[in-house]
């Protein structure tokens, strides 16, 4: 699975970023991410097993800790412990370039801190009701984020020793990655992988773990903030409304120590380790060499030996040297016929040569016409391109000119459109004053009237003025109206023109966009047609370049058909002389004394090898290869106790990584220096076969 799901997930994820993002390739992107988080969950094979990560100590059992109360110690082991574990999954899934990866600080320490102590302050119940998400939200902003990315895991019994609490943030982090399918959810997987900000590529993410203990549960906080920014590089998680600018709120996480990363030193035990493993594999891939070699060594001795035994008597060895006269003429025969068969090939591939060339010589006339013709063209095809090239500058700049028209009309339109809102505005307050001045001017009149019956209707002078006062100042409020409502209807005319104006000023532009679009493709009809032409050249220098090939092809063939018929002539001779050292190896008589000097020699041999064999049977009993042995701790418990883990399906960054208890390196023996000698006897004996046989010269001539 490793080899193709994961591989497919970042080409599909490349292919969508690439390729613009389409509905398309976003669809393929997201089955593949679940494919590859389906495929996780089942049988995917990490170098994280439950069994093999170790955390805690059986002294730890003694240690008691209070999960509402931990020290500054604890927090920071736990935090470095899971953050080592998250950065080696998204190491080993090849995700690290693409969401970055996880830093213990310390703010986000103190944030997660805030975050459970609010968790004991609303009495709230994780086990049942899942995040406290106020109470998560509280908390980070008191450090300046407008939230916090939260996995939660919660036990139903409370944990009072370190142990117990380390084996119970171990499983909330497994269980969350490889088992997130079992709960119907991916919210934690995805989380943890950094997958929901994917599309920011966050360089880093900040991590703060937390414990409570509440209404009878256990509860473990995992705490995530992406360091994903805006366009102005600020935090997104720092713009929240809250009365404060963004960089005031990045600057208050700042302080508090956000972004100040803790010293982790399972980082550098995990280093170290992958480092011991990568020194293993090579021992091994050394060790299989030799042991190839070896293997190679024994065959060839085995072979050889086989072959000894079949030639018991000189006999059989006459009787072989004649077999192979016979052989060599039949193939002197069989040659001669290939021979024959070759001269006959050769000169077809002449003639299929010779309508080769014809065929091109034909298509570089036809080719060359096409180019004259093209080049006659070309002169008005080009003026026909300026001339489409001159129309879309003119076009543009009247598109220009009518958007800027457009644009003055429409701040015209906008300037009447206000301008007659004054007005109307305007033609209200008139009407006020004038209800205002008609009540007054009542009201006085009234007033006086009222006070002449007790003088006999006799008017004094003071008064009369006042009611005259009163007369005048309706009457300006009556003018003032009409005034107004005069303003308001020449107001409103314009507004009108102002808007007629700016619809025909809009119908203008869209025809001069229209008329520019045409210019635009009549300008690459004619481009697109002057490269036609252009590409005659081309073409013709192609059919060229093809000739001259096929008259190569053509003289290679001659050569090759000359080379034949001298073939052929040689192998009639090699036959010839074949025939006549057959028949001198059936009357040769002291073909008898070599074949009994040859069996000597190779009955000598054979002894040699059985002593050289002796020999390293010998060494090979007392080779050591005992095999890499890695160290790790005995405190490892198995616990079956049922765990509840939840988690938020907000915005979720989060990483995993392998980690080993302990710190020791992988111990190795001294199988290097013990296996180097049996290679050196191994490869002593295969030279001395070599010698043997005759091949060493043989190899040191070539």
């Amino acid at each position: 699975m490793q080899r193709k799901i994961i591989p497919a997930f970042i080409k599909a994820y490349n292919d969508y970023v690439n390729g613009g993002k389409t509905d398309d390739l976003e669809n393929a992107y997201i089955k593949a991410r679940h494919e590859m988080l389906v495929q996780l969950q089942n049988d995917y094979t990490l170098n994280i097993k439950d069994n093999e990560v170790y955390f805690g100590d059986e002294a730890d059992k003694n240690v008691a800790v209070d999960l509402n109360n931990l020290s500054q110690a604890v927090q920071e082991d736990l935090a470095n412990f899971v953050a080592t574990l998250l950065n080696d999954v998204r190491d080993q899934l090849g995700l690290t370039p693409y969401v970055g990866k996880v830093v213990v600080t310390k703010g986000m320490l103190d944030m997660s801190n805030a975050i459970a102590k609010n968790y004991v302050a609303d009495n709230w119940d994780a086990f049942h009701n899942a995040h406290d998400d106020s109470g998560v939200q509280k908390g980070a902003q008191q450090f300046g984020m407008k939230d916090a990315d939260e996995n939660l895991g919660s036990y139903t019994r409370k944990i009072t020793n370190l142990y117990d609490l380390k084996e119970f943030v171990k499983d909330s982090l497994l269980s969350q990655i490889f088992d997130d399918f079992h709960y119907n959810t991916v919210g934690h997987v995805m989380s943890l992988l950094g997958l929901n900000y994917i599309d920011d590529k966050p360089s880093e993410t900040f991590f703060g773990v937390s414990t409570s203990y509440v209404q009878g549960s256990s509860n473990v906080h995992f705490h995530l903030i992406p360091y994903t920014q805006d366009i102005d590089g600020t935090m997104k998680y720092a713009y929240w409304g809250n009365g404060k600018t963004d960089k005031e709120n990045e600057k208050m996480f700042e302080q508090a120590g956000g972004k100040q990363e803790i010293n982790n030193p399972y980082a550098t035990l995990q280093n170290n380790l992958n480092n011991a493993k990568a020194e293993t594999n090579k021992a091994q891939a050394n060790f299989d060499v030799a042991e190839k070699s070896k293997t190679q060594a024994e065959k060839a001795f085995l072979e050889k030996q086989s072959e000894m035994n079949n030639k018991t008597n000189v006999q059989k060895q006459l009787q072989s040297n004649l077999n192979e006269a016979t052989i060599s003429a039949n193939k002197a025969q069989f040659d001669f016929e290939d021979a024959k068969n070759r001269l006959e090939t050769a000169q077809n591939n002449r003639t299929q040569a010779q309508k080769t060339v014809d065929a091109y010589t034909a298509s570089v006339q036809a080719k060359k016409q096409a180019m004259e013709e093209a080049k006659a063209e070309m002169e008005k095809a080009k003026a026909e391109m300026d001339e489409a090239q001159e129309t879309a500058r003119e076009k543009a700049k009247a598109v220009q000119k009518a958007h800027d028209e457009a644009n003055a009309k429409k701040e015209a339109f906008i300037k009447a459109s206000y301008e007659a809102d004054q007005a109307q505005k305007a033609v209200r307050k008139a009407e006020t004053d004038l209800e205002n001045a008609q009540k007054a001017y009542d009201d006085i009149k009234y007033a006086i009237l009222s006070n002449e019956k007790a003088h006999a209707f006799t008017l004094t002078q003071d008064e009369s003025n006042t009611i005259a006062l009163a007369e005048n100042q309706l009457a300006t409020a009556k003018a003032e109206l009409e005034k107004a409502k005069a303003d308001l209807a020449e107001k409103q005319t314009a507004l009108e023109n102002a808007k007629a104006q700016a619809n025909v000023a809009n119908t203008e532009l869209t025809k001069a966009k229209a008329e520019l679009e045409n210019a635009k493709k009549n300008l690459a009809e004619k481009q697109a047609y002057l490269e036609k032409l252009q590409n005659a050249s081309q073409v013709y220098e192609k059919a060229k370049a093809e000739l001259e090939e096929a008259q190569k092809a053509l003289e290679k063939a001659n050569l090759e058909l000359e080379n034949a018929m001298k073939n052929q002539a040689d192998k009639k001779q090699a036959l010839s002389e074949a025939q006549s050292e057959l028949e001198l190896a059936k009357k040769n008589t002291e073909i008898k004394q070599k074949a009994y000097d040859k069996a000597k020699a190779e009955l000598d041999f054979e002894n040699a090898i059985k002593a050289e064999q002796a020999k390293l049977n010998e060494k090979k009993n007392h080779t050591d290869v005992s095999p890499i042995v890695l160290k790790k701790s005995n405190n490892v418990q198995k616990t079956n106790n049922v765990q509840k883990s939840e988690t938020a399906t907000k915005h979720m960054t989060v990483s995993t990584e392998k980690q080993a208890k302990t710190s020791e390196l992988p111990q190795m023996g001294d199988e290097e220096k013990s296996e180097t000698s049996v290679i050196g006897i191994i490869m002593m004996l295969f030279a001395s076969i070599l010698a043997m046989l005759g091949l060493s010269d043989k190899k040191k001539k070539a």
